[in-house]
């Protein structure tokens, strides 16, 4: 095998060890401070220590796993303090990135926003079961927000903010959150609605300031 395609392969394992602990830790399934028990992560997967570590430092550089000497990987414990200083951040990111996007979009590309909000309400009554809609939402939310950062078209932007919105989601799951879907997606979209509204007028100071209190919001209620 030539080192090309070994690299290949271990990328490849990494980012299933990745995607694994992720879907965990954004789903409730680690409580902050919980060890990450390396050899069964790794048993579990049928891999190697490598790429669970190599999986472990990536998630640590998102502030999603702390790797703590002579203790191990940790799910994340951050102050409550520290939580309302990232929400401010967060909201203040998407709510500029949304202002820019209405200042450089087409027409054809805000017409393509509405489809994807109405896709988050169709979620709301669906026949899918209800363990699998938090994360369907999650997905069609991931959407209708990169949808809006496309139309930005500021790539550095995109990028710092996407990579936040695991750790919104690790936060709504582990903070009391755990019925987040049936008690706050409902005025969630609603809000997506009142956005999509403001985009399609062009207000952008409107939609700055519904963007900023909907991420803002999602902190006490669960949803975004």
């Amino acid at each position: 095998m030539s080192t090309k395609d070994a690299a290949s392969r271990d990328g490849g394992r990494t980012n299933k060890v990745y995607e694994h602990v992720l879907e965990k830790l954004i789903s409730g399934a680690y409580q902050p401070g919980e060890r990450l028990n390396v050899p069964q992560i790794a048993a579990a997967l049928g891999t190697s220590r490598q790429p669970v570590m190599a999986a472990m430092q990536q998630l640590s550089n998102e502030d999603l796993v702390q790797i703590i000497p002579q203790v191990g990987c940790v799910a994340a414990v951050f102050t409550q303090e520290e939580w309302l200083d990232f929400r401010r951040f967060f909201a203040s990111g998407e709510a500029l990135i949304t202002q820019i996007a209405i200042e450089k979009a087409t027409n054809e590309e805000i017409k393509g926003l509405r489809p994807l909000s109405q896709a988050m309400r169709q979620l709301v009554s669906s026949r899918l079961p209800s363990a699998d809609k938090p994360r369907e939402y999650r997905i069609r939310n991931q959407r209708f927000h990169k949808h809006i950062h496309r139309m930005a078209r500021s790539p550095i932007l995109d990028r710092q903010l996407t990579a936040l919105w695991n750790l919104t989601d690790y936060y709504i799951s582990t903070f009391g959150h755990s019925h987040a879907f049936t008690t706050r997606v409902p005025i969630a979209v609603q809000e997506h609605e009142s956005i999509c509204d403001a985009i399609e007028a062009r207000n952008a100071a409107l939609a700055r300031g519904l963007m900023e209190k909907h991420i803002l919001e999602q902190f006490e209620g669960g949803a975004h």
